[in-house]
């Protein structure tokens, strides 16, 4: 479930199946790594199976994305995604690892 509004959007990152149970942490642009992060699972969309991480409430503003290590360590910048997430609106983006997943919607019908 995500929860969007004045001031909060939403974010779903795709990646590989092979990053199925992985965790992908997140923090403010520029800020700390503070341990808040999601797991990517597969998720089910009729016939089809993508497999993304969901951040169903983040306030505006940029962030930063990367795998979360399994110990502390100096950070890969190779590995660390920014995006922007904008007022009332889900951002859709994948890892800097990941393989393109098709758009889950786009256009009118």
């Amino acid at each position: 479930m995500v929860e969007i509004g004045p001031g909060s959007g939403a974010l779903v990152v795709y990646g590989p199946p092979a990053l199925d149970g992985e965790e992908i942490e997140i923090r403010p642009h520029g800020g700390a790594w503070t341990g808040h992060h999601t797991a990517v699972r597969a998720r089910h969309l009729g016939p089809r199976v993508v497999h993304a991480g969901v951040f169903g409430s983040l306030a505006v503003g940029l962030y930063d994305l990367r795998l979360r290590p399994s110990t502390p360590g100096p950070e890969s910048p190779s590995g660390v995604t920014t995006v922007a997430v904008s007022n009332g609106t889900v951002v859709e983006t994948r890892l800097a690892e990941a393989e393109p997943e098709p758009p889950l919607t786009r256009g009118r019908h």
